[in-house]
């Protein structure tokens, strides 16, 4: 058995017993992780089904009905990953009409491979091109391409979002990022790419122009993204274990602020700012600034929008960035880290300090001090 096909093999068993793990396991057990399971242990068990195809078709073509629904465990990818991520990001989700709208092609996809696998179809050259089924099927395939790169642009919408709701409520949001999901989702439309050549060529019939080193670069990419999955589950549990994750909402846009209010609350909150420095509490929120300016969230959010051109993470840390500037040049912090000014002027990481203060000086932290102390 060649390195590809070895690699290909194995991460469809890995990929198995991590989605078992991920179902069984008390410590992992939410919603999130239960779709992200089932998503997982279908991408592996079609995974092994193609493997086992290219060894033993003969076998496995003697078990029809089996051969052919796994065929369609592709189909499903999309609902489930969606439904993971938007999961994960705190949307709520109700069963009953989630399976109405996501499942209804996935199913009868399954359906129809079901009815050809107890007439002991298994072959395309078994059924004449000009017959329903044959239409039928090629319908089925270009749907299912097309809905998996629908439902990765939704999913790569919502994490979109999630982040741009976070700089708007949180002043802090390190822990609350998801750019691992990302990564996951832009590494799972690579493979789609990949995979949709593939799917053209049965279904354009150029897949004869297809080499073998074609089909194993998308083997490598699907092994390699069940590994990287692994790799998060085994040296990052808190990818599938946390818990905590913030429920978040946006303001409605229909929520209406005259400037007359806005430029008000402005003078207010600039008070706030620069006299009780707010911005010191590491853990400031929308929510706990809007309790200061005795408003409501969607009020001090168009505020910060409207009034300072910001977000709130944006106008927090900058006000952390200039408390930093203070201190650096001030005798009485000489003898501080850096780690140190920048934890007591409100930061939680000194990563997202320098990057923020390299953003807004164009200079890192020693250098900005250097530089004025001359």
């Amino acid at each position: 058995m060649e390195l590809t096909k070895m690699l290909f093999y194995f991460s469809g068993i890995q990929g198995v017993i991590l989605s078992l793990i991920l179902l069984l396991s008390k410590k992992h057990r939410k919603r999130a992780n239960t779709f992200l399971a089932v998503f997982l242990l279908l991408f592996s068990m079609n995974t092994l089904r193609n493997h086992f195809s290219d060894y033993y078709f003969e076998t496995v073509q003697s078990y029809p009905i089996i051969y052919m629904t796994t065929w369609s465990f592709y189909s499903f990818f999309g609902p489930f990953f969606y439904l993971y991520i938007k999961s994960l990001t705190g949307n709520s989700i109700h069963l009953v009409s989630t399976l109405k709208k996501h499942f209804i092609l996935p199913l009868s996809y399954f359906a129809f491979l079901f009815y050809a696998g107890v007439r002991g179809i298994t072959t395309e050259e078994q059924v004449s091109s000009d017959s329903i089924e044959y239409y039928i099927y090629t319908l089925f395939s270009i749907l299912v391409i097309i809905q998996l790169l629908i439902y990765l642009i939704l999913a790569l919408k919502i994490i979109w979002n999630y982040h741009k709701v976070l700089r708007d409520q949180f002043s802090n949001i390190d822990k609350l990022k998801l750019n691992w999901l990302f990564q996951f989702t832009s590494g799972l439309l690579i493979i789609y790419l990949l995979w949709m050549i593939l799917m053209g060529g049965d279904i354009l019939a150029f897949k004869k122009y297809l080499s073998d080193s074609f089909v194993n670069i998308f083997r490598t990419a699907s092994a390699i993204y069940v590994y990287w999955v692994g790799y998060y589950a085994l040296l990052k549990p808190e990818v599938f274990t946390e818990e905590n994750r913030p429920n978040l909402k946006t303001p409605p846009s229909n929520t209406h602020v005259d400037q007359e209010e806005i430029e008000a609350y402005k003078v207010k909150l600039i008070k706030l700012l620069e006299e009780d420095k707010l911005y010191l509490n590491s853990s400031l929120t929308l929510s706990q600034l809007a309790k200061k300016l005795k408003t409501n969230s969607k009020t001090a959010s168009q505020v910060i929008n409207i009034g300072f051109q910001k977000t709130f993470y944006d106008l927090i840390n900058s006000y952390r960035i200039e408390e930093v500037k203070r201190n650096l040049l001030d005798p009485n912090f000489r003898n501080y880290t850096l780690e140190a000014i920048a934890f007591n002027s409100g930061f939680k990481s000194s990563t997202t300090f320098n990057r923020l203060f390299k953003a807004h000086t164009n200079q890192t932290p020693n250098q900005y001090r250097n530089t004025h102390l001359k």
